[in-house]
Parts: C-alpha cells; structure tokens; sequence
C-alpha cells in the first residue's frame, strides 16, 4: 500500500451527477493509484457550529467543497474568517452542470410533458430543469415530480437505479 503524504476530504450535503468523473475516480481506485488519499463524505443536515471541516482541519486534512448546494457562499454569506473558507475546485463550469438522462423513447425535452422526472422541486435540480423545461415548451407543471432525494449522500445513484428498472422516465 501507498503512503499518502495528505489525506484529503472532499464534502458536500451530496454528490449530484455532474460530479460521476468523482464518484468513478473514487470508485476504481484512481486516486489510490496517483498516491492520494481521498474520501468523499456526505454532510447533509448538519449545522455549522457543529461541521466536521473544524476537526478535519485540525487532524491536517486538506479539505474541499463540493457544489452540492453552496458551501463556499456560506463561507462568505456567514461571514466567516479567511481561513475558514470552503475551497470548491470540484466544479468548474460555464454552464449549468445539471443533465437529462431520458429514457431512449424520449429523444428531446418536450417529449417529457406527462413523464415522471426523477427530480425534487426544491433545490438547483428543479431551477434547473423548470427552465429547460420551459424553453422546450413543457409546463413543468405536466410532469410528474418524483421526489427521490431521500438518499443523500448517493441521491443521483438512487435515482439512476429508478430509471434503470423503468419507473422513471428521466432524471
């Protein structure tokens, strides 16, 4: 085995979809491979006061932010010290890093008025997709919202599993 010279923490309330190159990264063994130690861990729920980044610090980790949610706009919004700021390298985007993934009968968004989106109401997911939904002419209204965030860390796992065994049409 590796010596690792620094653990490294990436953490987040989740790991959304636009993040799969992190989730296969950890998965296979990627990171072990180029010598570092890093683990993904979910902090969904858990107030400030009380967030684990304060011992990962003091235990030397090098802690990073995933998008899931905003962290590191807490970090400015909460008016934190300097150097108590989140870092986000996680996601660099110029875009919306939100996606579909349809069903193969669906071949564009407007097909999806009266489908089941696997896809809560709250949150950047539904601005998201209520805009995309829109600008193809669907009411998101005439789709049927399944809430499926209840598995956080692995909400978009759960949800792909839906849509594996047909009972979503996208997510």
């Amino acid at each position: 085995m590796k010596s690792f010279s620094e653990k490294i923490v990436i953490f987040g309330p989740a790991f959304p979809l636009n993040l799969t190159p992190l989730w296969v990264a950890n998965d296979k063994g990627f990171f072990e491979e180029e010598g570092l130690d890093v683990h993904l861990d979910a902090v969904l729920g858990i107030p400030d006061s009380q967030h684990p980044r304060f011992q990962w610090r003091r235990e030397g980790k090098v802690v990073f932010s995933s998008p899931g949610g905003s962290p590191m706009f807490r970090s400015m919004r909460e008016n934190r010290e300097r150097d108590d700021f989140e870092i986000n390298v996680v996601s660099i985007a110029n875009c919306t890093a939100h996606v579909f993934v349809a069903q193969p009968h669906i071949e564009d968004p407007s097909q999806l008025k009266g489908k089941r989106l696997g896809a809560d109401r709250k949150g950047g997911s539904s601005i998201d997709a209520t805009i995309v939904l829109r600008h193809f002419g669907v009411d998101p209204d005439d789709v049927t919202w399944v809430d499926s965030r209840g598995k956080p860390p692995d909400t978009e796992r759960y949800r792909l599993e839906l849509f594996a065994k047909g009972e979503l049409d996208a997510v």
